[in-house]
């Protein structure tokens, strides 16, 4: 919880099933349609109450954690809104202006990327500031509410829960974030072992490039693609078998960032950077615990052979993950690929993708994590929701037939891996 999260990233796999994910927000309570160019229409704003800075919009008793606040009017413009107090365990953190909070004039911590104005995260702005608390939590506003929703974790006891204080600039974790999509953020391993090959993959074969035995985890993957041409992206496929089991099974290019072409993607977890020879270097640094063995396999469905592929992949032993794996208190990486083909509705064609999560957990806020990606098709969060899913329209590309696209998305890490039949 709190910077923690984000400076022992090692450590996401430890799952927190205990801990309940709210929200609260400017929904029309009335049941109906309130949120199209009508404003709020809640007789009160959106106030739950009265108190603070004038509007409470969020208020929690107990221990917990303001992960994400999100506002929006007049374009992305808040000022009219005034100020926001943020009150922690009976004491006042934040009491500033909004408009000037998110512009990042208070200075560390509050500055990009974990607050954001209308420049920065177009139609609204937000504060992904982690702020936990052992008793109490109230935010308010001045006046003038319209768009908003505020993300909180509530926690069942404040064991080690330590309040926040912005006197901490997470100076550390800003230059983490800084580097985003250039190095692993996870603290350094003890001992790293890399299964470095060369990798020629004639069509319909797949091929296991990398093995590691006992309790460890998957630290790093790096790929370097001599052709990165779209029928690669999409036809080469990662799959990862954790312990006998399979549970990633994805296009590289989704599973990278780059699901819709080839394209520069920065993220913290996760980065797909063309070079100037031509070539594609894509990397991810998700922590992927196992208890007694993992393979990582490339599969050739382009139709087509693949060549020139650098592959590195980075393994770690560490014997605290075979016990933690086994008794749920962390899960197996998860990650799957589905498609479907556009049906004709009534209301038109419906082109359908998406991706489902049949079991998921997270030890992080969608903060950050959620929200340090360009151009990317796969949200960086560990998805906490149970049959969670999403879909994405995808436009058909110039000079490309209709597409049958499909968008990967990290599903969550499971507390058990699902038996998926290998392809």
């Amino acid at each position: 919880m709190g910077w923690d999260t984000y400076r022992r990233l090692d450590r996401l796999p430890y799952l927190s099933a205990d801990s309940q994910t709210l929200q609260l927000s400017s929904f029309d309570r009335s049941g109906g349609d309130f949120d199209i160019s009508t404003g709020n229409r809640n007789g009160t704003g959106g106030c739950l109450t009265s108190g603070g800075a004038g509007c409470v919009i969020a208020e929690d008793r107990g221990a917990g954690e303001v992960d994400s606040i999100w506002f929006t009017r007049d374009g992305g413009n808040v000022s009219a809104i005034g100020a926001m107090r943020i009150e922690l365990d009976g004491q006042t953190v934040i009491d500033a202006p909004l408009q000037s909070l998110v512009d990042g004039t208070l200075g560390p911590p509050f500055v990009w990327p974990f607050v954001a104005n209308a420049a920065q995260s177009p139609g609204g702005v937000y504060v992904k500031v982690p702020m936990p608390y052992r008793t109490s939590m109230r935010i308010s506003v001045t006046s003038n509410l319209e768009y908003y929703h505020v993300d909180y974790r509530h926690f069942p006891t404040a064991s080690g829960v330590s309040t926040f204080s912005a006197a901490d600039r997470a100076l550390d974790v800003l230059t983490t974030l800084g580097a985003a999509g250039t190095a692993d953020p996870k603290p350094p391993a003890r001992e790293e072992v890399h299964h470095h090959r060369l990798v020629e993959l004639p069509t319909a074969v797949g091929l296991t490039i990398a093995e590691s035995s006992g309790s460890g985890s998957v630290s790093a993957l790096h790929l370097l693609l001599a052709d990165p041409a779209d029928q690669v992206l999409s036809g080469l496929r990662l799959q990862i078998e954790f312990d006998g089991r399979i549970t990633v099974d994805s296009p590289i290019g989704e599973f990278f960032g780059a699901g819709l072409g080839l394209s520069t993607v920065r993220s913290l977890m996760f980065a797909a950077i063309p070079q100037p020879s031509g070539s594609l270097s894509l990397s991810e640094w998700w922590p992927m615990p196992f208890a007694h063995s993992a393979r990582v396999i490339l599969l050739n469905t382009t139709g087509n052979p693949v060549t020139g592929i650098d592959s590195d992949v980075v393994t770690t032993a560490d014997p605290q993950w075979a016990p933690a794996l086994a008794s749920g208190r962390a899960g197996y990486f998860t990650t799957r690929s589905h498609a479907g083909q556009p049906r004709l509705a009534r209301t038109g064609c419906l082109p359908m993708s998406r991706a489902t999560a049949s079991s998921s957990a997270s030890a992080t806020p969608s903060g950050v994590l959620g929200s340090l990606h360009r151009s990317a098709t796969m949200p960086l969060t560990f998805w906490r929701e149970p049959n969670a899913s999403m879909s994405t329209v995808l436009p058909r590309r110039s000079g490309m037939a209709p597409a049958r696209r499909t968008s990967t998305r990290v599903v969550g890490i499971s507390k058990t891996a699902p038996a998926i039949a290998p392809r």
